[in-house]
């Protein structure tokens, strides 16, 4: 069973985003600039490029994934 707050931050991503997010949606939760987070997400050691998906010319990224990123847990340290 998962956190409750992961459970709180996925639902609220969900509510406001749906289930895929725009490289400006994240930006925008993480008060990052989009140019940077798109240098970054290109890095293949970056959680964020897991969370990746291309559809036509558009790049999305899973709600999901970016709510485990975005919750604290024991495992990280």
């Amino acid at each position: 069973m998962g956190n409750v707050n992961t459970i709180e931050v996925r639902d609220w991503l969900l509510g406001k985003f749906g289930p895929a997010m725009t490289i400006t949606q994240i930006s925008e939760v993480l008060h990052k600039s989009p140019n940077a987070l798109k240098k970054s997400s290109c890095e293949r050691s970056n959680p964020l490029h897991l969370a990746k998906r291309k559809i036509g010319k558009r790049v999305y990224f899973s709600t999901y994934a970016i709510a485990e990123l975005l919750e604290p847990s024991s495992e990280q340290f």
